[in-house]
This record gives structure tokens, sequence and C-alpha cells, in this order.
């Protein structure tokens, strides 16, 4: 089993610029970022969730950006009351289903401060992981109404409870952790500088963030001094990591994403492995289910979709082209320039475009399932172009060209219909090239000797 995970933090700063703008004003501004980097799990702090009339509107952030991005699973939890319009909070997006949803308050002494974690956890392909997203400081300021009006007061609890919460756990269990950690050892604060060290020291976790941090690479990369990161424990590397302030960044803190891959050392797309292929440009899994498209100018074959969720209906194999034998290739890598089959595991059909048949919402060319028992026919023919070519490993970006027609499999967000995609994301075959045509793997099953075809 092999997996890539796309994790995100960010602290929204209330979708407001904390205040400055209208409520809410930056929401769909964020959802849109978000949507376009197509993370599998997200970490908020800093939400608002509005009382409703009439002190407030009644929008809980949370829930609003769950339904703006298209990632359909949250928790949250309050972290401080906001006078009459409501609270702020700390909340978890998530492209898989989320177990029960825990809330640990920051303790100073026998008072729960305005500070806290919450803690979830998700099964994706059989690995079980816990996730925390918080949001603590080093410091209590007593009234949250007045708090850049108290004084400092020091309170090491925090990240002395949250090191002792993690390496609790038992050492077996993966565990993803991010938020904003009001604490960065380069900020030259000695007080700061202990409490990270000591989350270092005793948390069994490991930043994805480097550190010190190295010089910028890219003009969007934010200075060493916001206190937001991503931390991990488990059989995962760090296959990427940016902390970035986006064009017209909507709040006061830079996002940080991190592709966490898993085994450590990365993996490679092989003829007979199983697959789920992830959309680069929205996340969505591509998915096929036992249900015909009914639209004018139909084929009337299966459909297939980009799905927003994910289950057992996204897997297929990775077989030769039509003509060749079930185990053509098997266990060698796919490489640039290949002509493979994707043979969808749930229905024994094949992945499959045909000219003079429109797409259901765009009238596109028609992508379909198709065959029996992975019989099928030419049409069923792809060619996989490797970004930078060589071999197709997790995480390349590769687009996916029908051999007959010379068009790449597409989608596109928006586009979808309550019968015609199940009220998916449609999928279509486009004849021109755009950032809508790219596709990665994100999870994998290698063959092995007892693997059936």
């Amino acid at each position: 089993m092999a997996v890539l995970l796309r994790v995100m933090c960010w602290n929204i700063a209330e979708g407001s610029m904390t205040g400055n703008l209208e409520g809410n004003a930056t929401i769909p501004r964020l959802a849109e970022e978000i949507r376009a980097l197509a993370p599998d799990v997200v970490f908020l702090n800093e939400v608002r969730n509005e009382k409703g009339f009439p002190f407030g509107n009644g929008v809980n952030q949370v829930i609003r950006l769950s339904e703006l991005t298209g990632l359909p699973y949250r928790h949250w939890a309050n972290t401080t009351e906001l006078g009459l319009r409501g609270h702020k909070a700390v909340g978890i997006l998530s492209r898989f289903p989320l177990g029960a949803a825990t809330y640990h308050p920051v303790m100073m002494g026998n008072d729960a401060t305005h500070f806290g974690t919450v803690e979830s956890h998700f099964t994706v392909d059989s690995m079980n992981i816990q996730i925390f997203s918080t949001r603590f400081s080093p410091v209590h300021r007593g009234d949250p109404e007045f708090e850049w009006e108290q004084e400092h007061v020091e309170n090491i609890a925090g990240h002395h409870q949250a090191a002792a919460m993690t390496a609790g756990r038992a050492p077996n269990i993966p565990i993803i952790f991010g938020g904003d950690f009001n604490a960065w050892p380069e900020e030259n604060d000695d007080f700061h500088t202990a409490q990270y060290d000591h989350f270092m020291a005793h948390s069994s976790l490991t930043n994805t963030l480097p550190v010190p941090r190295p010089p910028a690479t890219h003009p969007q990369d934010e200075a060493p001094g916001t206190p937001d990161f991503i931390y991990y424990r488990g059989p995962f590397s760090v296959r990427t990591v940016a902390r970035r302030n986006p064009p017209n960044n909507p709040t006061d803190h830079p996002y940080v994403l991190a592709e966490l891959q898993s085994p450590p050392q990365g993996f490679t797309v092989t003829y007979g492995s199983l697959v789920k292929l992830r959309h680069c440009a929205g996340g969505r899994a591509l998915h096929s289910h036992p249900y015909n498209y009914v639209h004018t100018g139909t084929s009337g074959q299966q459909q297939v979709t980009a799905y927003e969720g994910y289950d057992d209906n996204d897997w297929w194999r990775i077989r030769g082209p039509h003509g060749t034998a079930n185990d053509y290739q098997r266990t060698m890598p796919v490489s640039h320039g290949q002509i493979i089959r994707l043979n969808h595991r749930g229905t024994g059909r094949n992945l499959h475009s045909h000219s003079g048949h429109p797409s259901p919402v765009t009238g596109q060319q028609e992508v379909t399932c198709f065959g029996d028992n992975g019989n099928g026919d030419g049409n069923d023919n792809w060619r996989v172009e490797v970004e930078g070519g060589g071999a197709w490993t997790g995480g390349k970006r590769v687009r996916l060209i029908h051999v007959g027609t010379n068009h790449a499999l597409h989608s596109h967000f928006g586009n979808s219909h309550t019968t015609w995609t199940r009220g998916q994301q449609e999928v279509t075959c486009y004849d021109g090239r755009d950032e809508n045509d790219w596709w990665s793997v994100f999870s994998a099953v290698a063959l092995d000797g007892n693997d059936p075809f």
C-alpha cells in the first residue's frame, strides 16, 4: 500500500482580516485558494462561528468553506467567545470521512484559556491516522475581547500539553498535527524558542518545515517569523513543503502545504497495480459507478466522474494496451509515452472515449467505462505523458491522452448535473491542452504473488 497526502494549514484571520473588513468578506477568496491547491486535509484556525439573529449572521465559516471547496467532511470546536456576535474556532476539513472529534482546551492552572486543539482521525486505504488542528500560545492574554490591552502572562501549558498528548499515543499510530503554534525558534525570543524546543523534544513528531529555514526560493515564500506548522509521525517522508503568501493574501498569515508520502522512499506506478487518481486542479478522484449516461447524444455507456469524496469506486487497475494479456509487463514501471488501459475494479469496465458523442454538461468529448471484464476495444487505449518525462511516480503529474482521438482526459470545477453525473464533477476528453488535464496518483497497491487479475 502506498499513499500521498496533501495537508494544508491556514490561520484564516476570521475571514475578515481579524475584523478589518466586513464579516466573511474573504471566505470566497479563501475557498478559491484552498480548492486550487487541492489538499486532502486542511487545518483551520481563527475561524468564526457566528451567532444567529439578532447578534450575528449565523455563518459557521468551517461549514461554509466545506461547501465552497467541495471538501465534504469537517469538524470544529469553539476556542473563545467573541462578545455577542459569536465564537472563534479551530477546525478541520477533509476529503476522507472523519471519526468523532475531541476538543482539548489549553489550560492555565485550573482554567481553560481561549486556545485549544481539536482531534479526530481518518482511514485511508487501511491506514488509520490521528489528526490534530491547533491554535495555542505560550502566553495567556486574559479576556479575549481586550487581549491586546492585557499584560501578557507566560503560560507554558499549551505546548507542554500538546507534546504530552501526542507522545502518549501508541507509537504505531501515525499522526499529523498542524496549526498556529505561536512559537518559532528564530524569533530571537528565548521564551518562545524554549516552548518550540520543548515541543520538538517531547512530542515524538517531526516538523515538515526545515529548521533553520533555508533561503526563500519562490517569490511568495514567507519569511520564517510566522508560527504555522505541520508536524507528522509514522511511515512518511516529506515529498514537498511550502509556506506561501498567495497573491492578494486574504489573511495575515501564509498557508503551509505539505505532501507526505508513504512509504518514505515514495513509490512507482507499475503495470498490474491498483491506483486512485487525483485531478490536480481540484483534488477530486477519477471515479466510476454502475450508472449509465442518459443525456442527449450519449452513447449510453457507464458514467465516469470526478468524485469529491473517497470510496472504493475510485480504484483502477493499470493494464497494457488493448489486445495484450492481463499480465503484460507485470510489476514493470509505467513510463512517459507508454500506452495503458485503466480497468475499473468495481465494474470490470475500461476507461474509454470516442468521437461523435458529447459529454453531458459541457458538450466536450464523452468519457465512459466500456467493455466486459476488461475486454473492450482500441478506444480503451491512453498514452501516459509524465511531466518532465521518465517513470510515473507518486505525486508526479501526468496527462492521459486518448490514443484514438488525441484528446486529453479532463475535468473542471463547477460542471455537474444531478442526473447525468450523479451530482459529481464532469469528466471529459478535451481537444486542447490546459491545467485541467493534469492527474496524479495519490494511492496505490502494488501486485504481490497472490494478487488476482
